[in-house]
């Protein structure tokens, strides 16, 4: 547990899901060198989605309520859209699809051999297409 993950609970219960917490804890690791890739891994191991979906929707740009439409989602093809737009590693994406999407290793999107994303842009574009977008642009 470190300086942007919240457990108040006993080790290996999920933290509290409080989203104005969670970006307020993303502002402070905005304010203090920035919002790095451990960051969000490690809000990954600590089951902590409402800063995993905090941070995204700041990286990408994104309203948090289509975060967390995709987080709630099975799409993992729109998750690691969601990933790539955020300028993250696909390592990332795969842990969200594991740890937090839960989703079926059969339906994971793995990363290629050499850790890039498997899919195009025009085919990641299209994956985030589908969740909509209020009157943004990804």
């Amino acid at each position: 547990m470190g300086l942007f993950s919240k457990k108040t609970k006993k080790d290996g219960e999920n933290p509290p899901q409080n989203t104005s917490d969670a970006a307020l804890r993303v502002a402070e690791a905005l304010k203090t060198g920035g919002l790095e890739p451990t960051h969000i891994i490690e809000a990954i191991t600590d089951g902590d989605s409402a800063f995993v979906a905090a941070a995204l929707a700041v990286l990408s740009g994104q309203p948090e309520a289509t975060i967390q439409r995709i987080l709630a989602s099975t799409d993992t093809k729109a998750l690691t859209a969601l990933v790539w737009k955020a300028q993250l590693p696909m390592r990332i994406s795969v842990q969200i699809q594991m740890r937090l999407m839960h989703a079926p290793h059969t339906a994971m999107i793995q990363a290629t051999e050499d850790g890039n994303f498997p899919l195009t842009p025009m085919e990641m574009e299209q994956a985030l297409n589908a969740f909509g977008k209020d009157d943004t642009k990804w």
